[in-house]
């Protein structure tokens, strides 16, 4: 709550602990892949982001080697790991037993248990040829659309034969589409 203290003193605040608890991760690794490991070179940051906020809640690595989200206000947050790369897709979540859908992950109640994070490396691939103009191939942009989750799974460039490839795709349904002169600022 923002005060203004100008002009003297503010009377009726009343601050309240807000709770907070500590959760568990576990993950897991479906396949002949490599396993998932979220600390380490090439691996960015994994964080819980709050619903309509910008607030995150980092993940950290103790040092018995588990993992865990500390201090996470009861909420829906959204779970956020980059894999920078790795042939894997994130196929489930469950907190406490309870499997959780889409990218949400209502966390207004605790839970024994924790999170389950499962990977699989049984990953897709999309590779093509945009035909275009000749001398308009190069520098397209093509992004796969995952329409269900409303979001972009992929995005390559074009060479200048208009080929593109994107690997480590999630197994699904999605839509392709082949854009030019749009800066990715603008996505």
């Amino acid at each position: 709550k923002d005060v203004d203290l100008t002009a003297g003193d503010a009377l009726g605040i009343a601050l309240e602990p807000i709770e907070t608890v500590d959760i568990p991760v576990t993950f897991r690794t479906e396949g002949k892949g490599p396993a998932f490991r979220p600390a380490g070179p090439g691996w960015g940051a994994s964080m819980l982001v709050r619903d309509g906020a910008d607030d995150a809640v980092g993940l950290q690595i103790a040092d018995d080697g588990t993992y865990r989200f500390p201090g996470v206000e009861r909420g829906v947050y959204r779970l956020q790991i980059e894999l920078a790369g790795q042939k894997l897709y994130l196929k489930g979540i469950t907190y406490g037993g309870e499997t959780q859908t889409g990218d949400k992950l209502d966390l207004r109640s605790a839970r024994a248990g924790g999170l389950e994070i499962t990977f699989s490396s049984n990953v897709a691939e999309v590779q093509g040829r945009v035909t275009a103009i000749e001398d308009e191939r190069d520098g397209l942009t093509v992004i796969l659309v995952d329409e269900e989750k409303a979001r972009i799974a992929g995005e390559a460039g074009t060479d200048q034969k208009g080929r593109f490839r994107m690997p480590g795709l999630a197994p699904g349904k999605y839509r392709l589409f082949a854009i030019q002169g749009v800066e990715d600022d603008r996505w």
